[in-house]
């Protein structure tokens, strides 16, 4: 097996391919034909088809191949600017999710300040590393040959800022050696002598403590960091207000090229009183990782617009919210599981500097900027009251009972998922489960399409008693086995399944969205595909199922892709599986506690319908399509 020990140069990467039309408008009918009806695939069919054979469509591919021989990645800025900066709706929730790390227990504020003092030196660790070109290269493992992975969002880890401008794009600040400590709403900037060294954990200790002191001394500023949960409009137009003014300018620019926010929060006892159990305790600090819990908490005690916030409150509850255009979640998963290990080995020597510098910035707030404040303090309240979150742990089984009957884990969990929305609304919908695309230059995403007619056929038969089990089974393998035609192995820290079309470049939603892109810019009108109801259908993700492997128990959330939808987030381990639920309350259609009733019932029902006509199954499903594959 081969292994990259080096940084590969991306121009190494290939380019992203531009799939044949013909083959994305089919895969474009086979997934949306079970989720609307039968008369409306009729007409949909109908303009796919006449949009592939037509000039329109074969000019459009024409100028997208041809875009793509002159740029590096055809696709990921149109990816990027569809996915999140057209969004106009407020990052905390809607778009940013959370990473909880394990819960701490201090007992004294030094104890405190020594865990914040131990993520700053890993930061900077880990910060010279990338500075050096010293991190280790991501590989990818398929049919036992390892290829690299795009760095591109490693590198961004420390520089990524998601700016309100009037279109919303985001900047990378090149240099900067300090952080941003927001702490009782005042924020600081932690400055380093030397980006070559890290302090010792006493100086930061000293330095941390002085923090806390100065945030409650004049001036007390209002909570400006309250701003970046607004919408992208209202943020641009606050920005827009406050960087009249010079000093305010300067504090705004200080703030955005930051290597990351430090968020020192108050404790949460108080809040924690209220849960009945353990599990409801663990529900109240995933949301303050979240969303902050509400302004009168520490809502106004973060800035949403830095893509890494590492958050910790004084009675232990810590973890990251992260903002996702700018960098990919298993980066930052990786980099979060290696400061648990972090915490449990040896720093390594290295000469320590002391000196740093210390300054609480400061603000011009008007009557009529406190006024808006206030109205965006009172619009997070809002939000956050309108979210359901669930942590829902699953100990009937894991990953190792499902591999004992040959399947693959992975189609297994998403076809329990499935049928849980099934069970409460009998049909399927448009659902998002992202596949990686880093094995291209510059790669980000793309759509991975789980829906299929044997899927729906399967759960319609499942609970009629008149069809005989055999059946049953036959066509349970089939859609397994099907499921495992489309995906492919392969390492990148952890192990995980995805599409196989989709991660060679190939999948539907992309293409499709470069297409009505390019007629868009070029004709500056959308061809009747992509008007048709049934298109904006397919983007209408009423389910996110999301898989994170995390051997140190980290929880990840993220928040519903439509307002009447499910965000599905799971931690499959070998004797239990770790889900985290998300909806919004204020929609008749969404009950998040009847959707994990329903996940609950179709996990033990599949466990058990396994455990009574698998037993003696032994063909390895995964291998023989392994083998299928590897002929293709």
């Amino acid at each position: 097996m081969n292994v990259l020990n080096v940084l590969c140069d991306f121009k190494d990467l290939p380019k992203p391919p531009v799939p044949k039309l013909g083959l994305t408008i089919e895969r474009y009918l086979n997934g949306i034909k079970r989720i609307i009806p039968g008369e409306q695939y009729a007409v949909t069919e109908k303009l796919a088809r006449e949009f592939k054979d037509s000039e329109e469509g074969n000019t459009l591919q024409y100028l997208i191949k041809e875009y793509a021989e002159e740029t590096d990645n055809y696709v990921t800025e149109f990816w990027l600017s569809d996915m999140y900066l057209r969004s106009p709706l407020p990052l905390p929730i809607n778009c940013n999710p959370f990473f909880m790390l394990p819960k701490q227990s201090f007992k004294t504020d030094l104890e405190r300040y020594s865990y914040i003092a131990q993520f700053i030196i890993f930061s900077l660790l880990q910060k010279i590393k990338l500075d050096r070109e010293e991190v280790e290269q991501d590989i990818v493992y398929t049919h036992g040959k390892g290829y690299p992975l795009s760095m591109d969002t490693a590198y961004k880890l420390y520089s990524g800022y998601r700016r309100p401008d009037i279109e919303d794009k985001q900047i990378f600040a090149k240099s900067s050696n300090h952080i941003i400590v927001i702490c009782n709403n005042q924020i600081f900037r932690l400055q380093f002598e030397d980006s070559s060294v890290y302090p010792s954990e006493e100086a930061l200790c000293k330095i941390l403590t002085k923090i806390e002191e100065e945030s409650v001394k004049e001036p007390i500023y209002p909570p400006v960091g309250i701003i970046t949960t607004a919408s992208r409009l209202d943020c641009s137009n606050f920005r827009q207000i406050l960087s009249e003014d010079i000093i305010n300018q300067e504090s705004i620019q200080k703030i955005e090229e930051c290597l990351y926010i430090l968020c020192m929060d108050n404790s949460l006892r108080d809040i924690l009183k209220s849960a009945k159990d353990s599990n409801e305790r663990k529900e109240i600090m995933a949301r303050h990782i979240f969303h902050g819990s509400k302004i009168e908490h520490s809502s106004g005690n973060r800035w949403f617009e830095k893509c890494l916030q590492f958050i910790i409150t004084k009675n232990g509850v810590n973890g990251v919210c992260m903002e996702p255009s700018i960098l990919d979640e298993s980066v930052l998963l990786q980099f979060l599981q290696e400061f648990m290990l972090f915490l449990k080995i040896n720093r390594p020597r290295r000469r320590i500097m002391n000196s740093m510098y210390l300054e609480k910035l400061k603000w011009i707030i008007h009557p009529k900027e406190v006024l808006e404040i206030e109205s965006a303090g009172y619009k997070i309240n809002q939000l956050v009251s309108e979210l359901d979150l669930k942590i829902m742990k699953f100990t009937k089984y894991g990953k190792e009972f499902i591999k004992r009957r040959n399947l693959n884990p992975d189609v297994y969990i998403e076809i329990c998922i499935q049928m849980a929305y099934f069970r409460l609304y009998k049909t399927l919908t448009s659902t998002y489960q992202a596949a990686s695309l880093r094995k291209f230059r510059y790669g980000r995403f793309d759509n991975i399409r789980v829906s299929s007619e044997d899927l729906m056929n399967f759960f319609e038969i499942f609970y009629d008693e008149t069809v005989k089990k055999e059946e049953k089974v036959k066509l349970f393998l089939k859609v397994i086995e099907k499921q495992i035609e489309m995906y492919i192995y392969f390492k990148m820290y952890i192990y995980f399944y995805v599409y196989v079309k989709t991660i060679n470049g190939e999948g539907p939603d992309n293409h499709l969205l470069c297409l009505k892109e390019f007629s868009h810019n070029k004709r500056q009108y959308d061809p009747a595909l992509f008007r048709d109801k049934s298109y904006q259908e397919y983007l209408n993700f009423c389910l996110q199922i999301k898989q994170i492997n995390s051997k140190y128990n980290i929880i990840v959330g993220y928040g519903p892709m439509t307002r009447d939808g499910y965000s599905c987030c799971f931690n499959l381990q070998e004797h239990q599986i770790i889900f985290t639920l998300t909806s919004f309350n204020t929609f008749e259609k969404t009950d998040l506690q009847s959707f994990a009733q329903h996940l609950t019932s179709s996990l033990i029902e599949i466990g058990e319908f396994c455990e009574k006509n698998l037993r003696k199954l032994t063909i390895n499903t995964k291998e023989k399509s392994l083998r299928k594959l590897k002929r293709e």
